[in-house]
């Protein structure tokens, strides 16, 4: 049974890891392999909104409810990100900076 509180756990048990980034993206997948479970602690998405989940100094879990047809600006985290969809897409455009 999936928990915002274990979850965040393992997270930051991943964070002592050699390769952080690839325990939490598996971790994320685990997660979002059971949408009605998933869904079951966070709440059915009904409409856009951006919660907390945890913030530390060293991770920030968010849920996000992104709706349909809205996009944003090119922007760079300048950090990893692992990004765990339970309904929907997403769909990423990618960009190089021209050095002119």
């Amino acid at each position: 049974m999936f928990t915002v509180e274990e979850f965040v756990a393992s997270c930051r048990e991943a964070l002592k890891q050699h390769t952080p980034e690839q325990t939490v993206k598996e971790l994320a997948a685990q997660a979002v392999s059971d949408s009605l479970e998933l869904e079951a602690e966070l709440g059915s998405p009904t409409r856009a909104k951006l919660t907390t989940l945890h913030h530390s100094s060293e991770l920030t879990v968010l849920n996000i409810i992104w709706p349909p047809g809205i996009s944003l600006y090119p922007h760079e985290h300048n950090m990893w990100a692992v990004i765990g969809l339970y309904r929907g897409q997403e769909d990423n455009t990618f960009y190089t900076r021209n050095k002119e």
